[in-house]
């Protein structure tokens, strides 16, 4: 048995990567986060830029390892 309780050596985010956040125009779609300190903090860093935040919940994509991003089919168009 690992350190993290389980019988892998791998070790999992306790919450969801705000990093791996989806924005659309001016809209920023963050994965929820389980805390509510951390859903403010971004919240106000987001905002403070001028986009609307929307927490989607994403628990399939998190606890298989993955993100909202990995549900989402995004064109980009870097500037």
């Amino acid at each position: 048995q690992s350190a993290y309780g389980g019988t892998s050596d791998h070790a999992f985010a306790l919450t969801p990567n705000p990093a791996n956040l989806v924005i659309l125009g001016s809209q920023a779609l963050v994965p929820r986060q389980f805390h509510s300190g951390l859903t403010q903090g971004i919240r106000e860093a987001l905002e403070a830029h001028g986009l609307r935040v929307s927490f989607l919940d994403d628990r399939f994509y998190h606890f298989r390892g993955g993100n909202l991003h990995c549900g989402t089919q995004v064109l980009r168009d870097p500037r």
